[in-house]
């Protein structure tokens, strides 16, 4: 029986079935994705796989597809076979349970929307950070890789009708929540805390990784930001629903706001030359949200008390 039959092991062999089954469920992923863009676009993409690097709205339906293809390889069908490998039961490892209160869901997203004014902050430092003269090169290649992100981001908040609208919300909300959250918090939060024996150094760590994968690196603190925001409500709560839920909404009012006032560039050009009412703004928030999560963990404390 498969079934945990890595749970005494040891934290190398861990990380090697981890890595093994991230690779190989991403290269499986790629491969349907080349079958399904075949089978529904007549596009080889064998023959020519350039359109997935020329962004522009001819091809931006291919891309589409072929993300979420890779989405679901990269983030949650590793993570359901590395919980099946590694214990006894898949929800349990992930911690997916739905004992929580109304009153932590209501802290949690009252928390996040504290914290919204904050990421802006960030973000607009964030994008004013200059490497040293040395490393050039290194900014010029960040600035490019971010420019064609950007641009990507911008074609794919593009929604002419409602059922572009709700595609977007599934390819950019929806699956990117779920399957974000069940590698990172759920796998690698796990398994980092094992390692390191600390939550906080895994916390961080993990969210360090989060930040990075994204591989958009002006918007790397205001996602550093909230990795680890999704992982200390996951301590707290004990429950991975919680992060994937405030993940979600995160995506979703920025894909709302994209769509309602017809302004793509919302994930894409954080805004410049703040004022001091956005300034004292995004503090008063962040020191919000840190209550919120205060009074969260209180709660949980005397939870676990009784």
């Amino acid at each position: 029986m498969l079934k945990g039959i890595f749970y005494s092991s040891s934290s190398g062999v861990k990380f090697v079935i981890i890595l093994f089954l991230i690779v190989f469920c991403f290269f499986s992923s790629y491969l349907v994705g080349i079958i399904l863009v075949n089978l529904f676009y007549n596009v080889n993409l064998f023959t020519h796989p350039e359109i997935l690097y020329e962004i522009n709205e001819k091809n931006i339906s291919i891309i589409k597809l072929f993300q979420l293809t890779q989405s679901f390889g990269l983030f949650i069908v590793p993570s359901l076979f590395v919980s099946f490998l590694m214990y006894y039961s898949v929800s349990d490892y992930l911690r997916l349970n739905f004992r929580f209160s109304l009153y932590s869901l209501s802290l949690s997203v009252i928390a996040l929307l504290c914290f919204l004014p904050f990421t802006v902050l960030l973000a607009n430092i964030n994008s004013g950070l200059k490497l040293p003269t040395i490393m050039k090169d290194i900014e010029e290649w960040i600035k490019n890789a971010e420019f064609k992100s950007s641009q990507l981001t911008e074609l794919f908040l593009k929604a002419n009708n409602f059922g572009s609208l709700l595609y977007n919300i599934l390819i950019m909300a929806i699956i990117p929540s779920i399957g974000e959250e069940l590698l990172f918090r759920g796998v690698f939060q796990r398994f980092f805390t094992e390692v390191f024996k600390n939550i906080h150094l895994s916390i961080i760590f993990v969210s360090l990784l989060f930040a990075i994968i994204h591989l958009q690196f002006l918007s790397f603190l205001p996602r550093f930001f909230l990795g680890i925001f999704f992982g200390y409500v996951l301590e707290i709560t004990g429950s991975l629903v919680l992060p994937i839920l405030l993940h979600f909404i995160n995506n979703f009012l920025g894909i709302m706001w994209a769509y309602i006032f017809n302004n793509p560039t919302i994930f894409s050009t954080p805004p410049t030359n703040l004022s001091k009412t956005t300034l004292v703004i995004s503090i008063t928030g962040y020191v919000a949200g840190l209550l919120c999560l205060y009074l969260l963990y209180r709660k949980r404390k005397k939870f676990i008390s009784l």
